[in-house]
Formats: C-alpha cells, structure tokens, sequence
C-alpha cells in the first residue's frame, strides 16, 4: 500500500490538504500470482500532480497538456470519465483515425515515453460533464 500527502501547493486556488490513498491489488490467473505494480513510478518527488476537470463537447477535441505538465515533463495522466457516463470515449492521435475506445466510467492510465504531447485527442459521443484530467 503507497501513501501519499499532496500539499496545498500542488492546486492552484486549494486551501486545505489533500490526502490520496491508494490500494492496489492485481492478480494474475495466467501467471497465477500477484502482479507488483510499483506505485512509486507513478508518484514521486517528479510528478506534477495537476488535476483538471472540463467538460467535453460532442466530437473531437485536442485537450492541450496544462503548462505545468509540459514544463516539468508529466510522466503521464489519468483519463476518468464522471461516475454513471454513458457516452463514447475515444483516445485519438488525430481526428478521422480510428482511436481507441476507452471505458465509459473506468480510468485510462497513459504514460508518456519521454516528454508529453502538447494534446491529448478525445472523440466523444455526447458533450461529458466533470471529466478529469490527472496529471503526474
């Protein structure tokens, strides 16, 4: 289990503490055993932590990458969906390429190879309210 504190500096406007807590737990039946995954990749003295919520219109939309994701080269983000979506979701390189569909209410993971894109590509089948962007 990771532990992590994430202070009032790390939200633009926060007045209070943010405590995050995450716990998990993979398990394998192909490998028959737990599979490690090393939380300390995601969060670290490195990360950005910039969260932002938009809501998404219908279609295609390249979402640019927060000034301080780019500037301090985001390893990568977390694409959640609001609680109850029901509409598409499509990751895109460009629009008109087919994509990837994502979950309608689970969260995506990317990380980036080296520095992240200046855009993030969604395709949409509705506008989305209170989608988040994590960034770290």
């Amino acid at each position: 289990m990771a532990q992590i504190s994430i202070g009032p500096g790390s939200f633009t406007g926060a007045a209070a503490t943010v405590r995050v807590l995450l716990e998990l737990i993979v398990t394998s039946q192909q490998l028959g055993e737990a599979v490690d995954i090393n939380l300390d990749e995601l969060f670290n003295a490195y990360s950005v932590f910039t969260i932002e919520q938009k809501d998404l219109t219908l279609g295609f939309t390249a979402h640019a990458v927060p000034p301080a994701a780019a500037t301090n080269k985001a390893g990568g983000v977390i694409l959640r969906p609001p609680d109850g979506n029901a509409e598409t979701i499509t990751l895109k390189g460009v629009t008109g390429d087919t994509g990837i569909a994502l979950s309608k209410v689970g969260w995506t993971l990317l990380t980036f190879a080296t520095a992240p894109p200046a855009t993030i590509g969604l395709t949409t089948g509705a506008a989305i309210a209170g989608f988040r962007f994590i960034w770290f």
